[in-house]
């Protein structure tokens, strides 16, 4: 079940242009959210229905989600950012997913 989220991901960061352009940075990013709510429903149902297919199916919807917000996020701070800000603002994003993720691998090890 692990592999799929991460198919969902690459699918997600390919379909952010589209759905920027299409919906609005905005309105992008709330329908995100509305697939990051059925993705984690998906997951938590699938344990009292003891079906497997629902979780497997729930983390891939979960990896759409983080593949759409990993490049709305940072186009969406971009824009209402203060211009002498920008750059610095854009950066922080990225850097604040690495550390998480450093952290969680730190954490794990012990």
């Amino acid at each position: 079940a692990l592999p799929i989220f991460t198919v969902g991901g690459m699918i997600g960061s390919f379909s952010v242009g589209f759905f920027a352009n299409r919906l609005g940075r905005r309105n992008a990013m709330l329908l995100a959210n509305l697939v990051s709510i059925l993705g984690g429903a998906l997951m938590g149902f699938s344990k009292l229905s003891y079906s497997y297919e629902m979780l497997i199916l729930g983390r891939f919807i979960i990896g759409l989600y983080c593949g759409l917000t990993t490049g709305f996020v940072p186009m969406y701070v971009g824009e209402i950012s203060p211009t002498n800000l920008r750059g610095a603002l854009g950066t922080l994003h990225q850097l604040g997913v690495v550390v998480g993720i450093l952290i969680a691998q730190i954490g794990r090890a012990h």
